[in-house]
This record gives structure tokens, C-alpha cells and sequence, in this order.
């Protein structure tokens, strides 16, 4: 054999074992990665997947019961969030009608409630807000404190008034999650809390009426101001960016209002807010 042939057979043969190492280099690379992946655990507060229509879906890992169908549907257990697109962000929530004439403070909360999973009905949350009603005394111009409880009756026919937001915070408690109250609120602080995983409750008034201010005292002779119209929902989505929200999703649990799915812009939804200042700017962000 010639050394010009030794030559070549000599490279041919480190060629190949070159070829070996490289090849099972990578096959060895390839497997560790699975093993890997197959390890991996998510951040123990959130799960990322992707539905059919590659929309964006997180829920906390702790809550996340229910599989995707096509449609994206899940149990709002599950406290699922969507990000239809980059400009629009909804949380999954459930619906539902008040049960009384007067009940939007306690079918708002049964909407929130069961977003986190607790069942329940306006008149068991009525009971959890106070409700222990009596009509307005007019001669002495005596009433209930809203702040403290739900004044006057919840039934269509009588005399009744509603409640403002520390006693729904002390009944979202009393089912066993935590509560805030906000007072003068922004449309930023709305979207962040919304982006966060957490509808809130938001006092305006009713569309259909003429809101007019009013005065009363307590029994204790406490300064009580309310108004005519007075009314709760539920905001539970954002369109545009937490720091300049161009509008949101509203559930009216009076279906007269507008009911479910409604899209208000950050225009109406604060002018309706804020129509009686601090007595109608209220909020409740139930964690």
C-alpha cells in the first residue's frame, strides 16, 4: 500500500469516528432536553397553554380543573383570562340575573364569588351584607347606613335602598376570600386589578334613571347621602393598555340595564362612576 493510499484511509477512518462522536452528541443532547422538559414545573401560581385560536390562556396552577375545548371555554373556577388579541383582555365570567328588584349589590358579588368558584344566591349574600330592613322615616328623615348594611327592603313594591361597598367586602369575606375597598377609583387602577386575575365591582347608577342626591341621618344621627339610581356591576375586561384603557367589559345583572358582555368606553363607564362623586365612585376587588 502506497503512502499516498495510507494517507487517505488514514483520514477516512478519523472522518468517521469524527462522524460518531458528532452523531451521538447530539442524539445524547436531544434526550437530555426531553428529560429535561419532561421535569420542568411551572411557576406554582400560573400555567401558560394555548387553545385552538392560539389565544393567550393563563390560570392559576392551584385552580386549573377544566381542559380547553375549541371554543376556549373553561369553568370560571378555573379563573381563566384571555388575550383575545394584544389590545383585549377578559376574564372568564359567569352571569347572572338579580333575584330581587333591588339585589345588584348581591348578584354582583354571586357573579364574582362564583368566578372563584363558590356557589351561591342573592339572598344568602343579602344576609352576609345585613339585611334587616325597614322602611324610610320620613318625619324624622331617619334611615339606615348603607356603609353598614343593605337599608330599606330588596323586594319590587317597598321602600328600599341598597348598600354601598364596605358591607359587600365584608360579605365576600364571610365566603372565605379577601376583600378591598376603593373609593374614587381610575380607570388604571380598574385594568391593572382586571390584568391581575380580579373582576371588580363598581358602583354608578341605573341607565334608565335620573340620578338626584339625597339626605337622610341614622338613628345615631350620623349624615347619610345617597342617590336615586344607585346601582352595582361587575368589570371584568380591559380593551387598549393598563395605562390608558380605551374601554371594558361590563356584566349589568339587570338585564334591563344591558346583562352580560356589555362594552362600555372608559368615557361612560366613568362618567357613571363618578355622576355623585365619592358616593357613587366606589369599587370592591374581591382577591
Amino acid at each position: 500500500m502506497t503512502e499516498v493510499m495510507k494517507k487517505f484511509l488514514l483520514i477516512g477512518v478519523i472522518s468517521v469516528i469524527f462522524l460518531c462522536i458528532a452523531l451521538a452528541t447530539v442524539l445524547y443532547a436531544n434526550k437530555t432536553r426531553q428529560e429535561a422538559d419532561s421535569k420542568i414545573v411551572p411557576k406554582s401560581d400560573e400555567v401558560k397553554v394555548e387553545d385552538s385560536r392560539n389565544e393567550l390562556i393563563i390560570a392559576p396552577m392551584t385552580e386549573l380543573a377544566t381542559e380547553f375545548s375549541s371554543s376556549a371555554s373553561a369553568s370560571s373556577s378555573a379563573q381563566i383570562t384571555s388575550i383575545v388579541s394584544p389590545e383585549i383582555f377578559k376574564l372568564s365570567m359567569p352571569y347572572f340575573e338579580q333575584e330581587y328588584e333591588k339585589s345588584c349589590e348581591a348578584a354582583s358579588l354571586r357573579m364574582v364569588l362564583e368566578y372563584y368558584g363558590i356557589k351561591s344566591n342573592d339572598w344568602d349574600i343579602l344576609q352576609a351584607i345585613g339585611y334587616n330592613p325597614r322602611g324610610r322615616d320620613y318625619t324624622k328623615n331617619v334611615w339606615d347606613d348603607p356603609a353598614e348594611m343593605f337599608v330599606g327592603y330588596v323586594e319590587k313594591g317597598k321602600i328600599g335602598y341598597g348598600a354601598y361597598a364596605e358591607p359587600v367586602a365584608k360579605a365576600a369575606k364571610s365566603f372565605g376570600r379577601g376583600a378591598d375597598v376603593y373609593k374614587n377609583v381610575s380607570p388604571q387602577i380598574l385594568a391593572e386589578h382586571i390584568m391581575n386575575g380580579h373582576p371588580v365591582i363598581v358602583w354608578g347608577y341605573y341607565l334608565y334613571s335620573t340620578p338626584v342626591k339625597y339626605a337622610w341621618k341614622t338613628e345615631a344621627g350620623k349624615d347619610i347621602f345617597g342617590y336615586r339610581g344607585e346601582h352595582t356591576r361587575v368589570v371584568y375586561g380591559f380593551v387598549g393598555s393598563v395605562d390608558s384603557p380605551e374601554g371594558f367589559y361590563v356584566n349589568d345583572p339587570n338585564f334591563v340595564n344591558g346583562g352580560a358582555d356589555q362594552y362600555w368606553s372608559t368615557e361612560k363607564l366613568m362618567k357613571n362612576m363618578n355622576i355623585m362623586g365619592e358616593v357613587s365612585n366606589q369599587a370592591v376587588v374581591v382577591l
